[in-house]
């Protein structure tokens, strides 16, 4: 039975979509790198700001869809719903995502901003979470698999989805609260319960609470209009209706 690495180790596989170039400059912003769109509410179209390509903007799709619909400029129309606490995101128009990423992610609107959703779950390695309590449940990372391992360029949506890649998208917040002790893997083995106290092989992990998101919500997604993910990546952020 495979046993995994613990929090020590870093994350190999996963990329954070938020760099200083989001959150430092305007979102629509565009330079060699990354493309950003910010779409628009209600069927609102987005906008790009290309420099000496001039101001370019789309109109949303049928039926309200937000993101921009640029199919010169290389842009895709995205579609962002609510049911329950689960979001979903589709495409209208054909997109590929790197593989082995935190990406599509849920972001909340914090005054003009579009802020991730915290999670303070630990990393394990390979998008898997370490060890901790989820509102008072016991999660263990002694048996977890490998993970997603293996990089490339897929479409979107994914045919076989990685659960902690992709799916599903919970319109929650996850705060640690404090530690609580739990069992090793060879104290786990050996059926320590976990509450075991200072007993041998006890270590102490995160308590996590999830917590109700407290803005406005969106999608935020890096993309490629090839099959191959090699053209420039273009970020959207797409707004849930």
């Amino acid at each position: 039975m495979l046993k995994t690495l613990f929090s020590g180790y870093g994350t190999v596989a996963v990329l954070l979509l938020v760099s200083a170039a989001c959150t430092q400059r305007d979102s629509t912003h565009v330079d060699m790198v990354d493309v950003v769109v910010s779409g628009g509410t209600g069927g609102t179209p987005g906008s790009v700001d290309s420099g000496d390509a001039g101001q370019l903007a789309g109109s949303g799709g049928a039926g309200g869809s937000t993101g921009v619909d640029m199919s010169d400029a290389g842009l895709a129309r995205f579609r962002a719903t609510l049911a329950g606490e689960t979001v979903s995101l589709v495409a209208l128009d054909p997109v590929w995502l790197e593989r082995c990423q935190r990406n599509p992610q849920l972001v909340q609107r914090s005054g003009d901003a579009w802020v991730l959703l915290r999670d303070e779950r630990p990393e394990a390695f390979n998008l898997n979470h370490a060890a901790h309590y989820l509102d008072g449940a016991y999660h263990s990372d002694c048996r977890l698999s490998l993970g997603c391992d293996v990089g490339g360029c897929e479409a979107f949506p994914k045919s076989e989805p990685f659960d902690s890649d992709y799916a599903p998208l919970i319109a929650r917040e996850y705060v640690e609260v404090g530690q609580i002790g739990a069992p090793t893997c060879e104290g786990e083995d050996a059926g320590i319960n976990v509450d075991a106290g200072s007993d041998a092989g006890v270590r102490l992990i995160p308590s996590i609470e999830s917590r109700a998101a407290s803005g406005p919500l969106g999608v935020r997604v890096r993309y490629y209009r090839d099959s191959g993910c090699g053209t420039e990546a273009i970020t959207a952020e797409i707004p849930v209706e």
